[in-house]
């Protein structure tokens, strides 16, 4: 492998890990969040789960991303260009399902908390 070749190959793994990661710890964060919800409301409604499972979904697509992250430099880095633009592919599009399975959570959990009845102080 050229210098150029393993600079790119190293440069694009750390571009890949550090723009996965943040997709991760939102939506984990968000699951765990979703749950403690969930276990302290007296009365919710449905979309609190599926919340959370759009949120989990989203989650498990970012180790997803890792791989396909992975394999797209290694197939570069051997100068196997069809392979490589189809993990490449693959890499985007779990990456805006993540986004995307992020944002449905978010808007299921907003309705469902816009629902539940606030206690009334006398």
């Amino acid at each position: 492998m050229e210098n150029s070749q393993q600079f790119h190959w190293q440069e694009g793994m750390k571009f890949a890990h550090e723009g996965i990661k943040p997709m991760m710890l939102l939506n984990g964060v968000a699951t765990i969040s979703i749950l403690t919800f969930i276990g302290n409301a007296k009365d919710g409604d449905d979309r609190l789960v599926y919340s959370m499972f759009c949120f989990a979904l989203g989650a498990l697509l970012g180790p997803i991303s890792f791989l396909f992250a992975y394999l797209m430099q290694l197939q570069y880095g051997n100068d196997s260009f069809g392979p490589a633009w189809k993990f490449h592919s693959a890499t985007y599009v779990c990456i805006f399902a993540g986004i995307i399975l992020f944002l449905a959570g978010v808007v299921l959990a907003g309705c469902s908390f816009i629902q539940i009845e606030q206690p009334q102080h006398l």
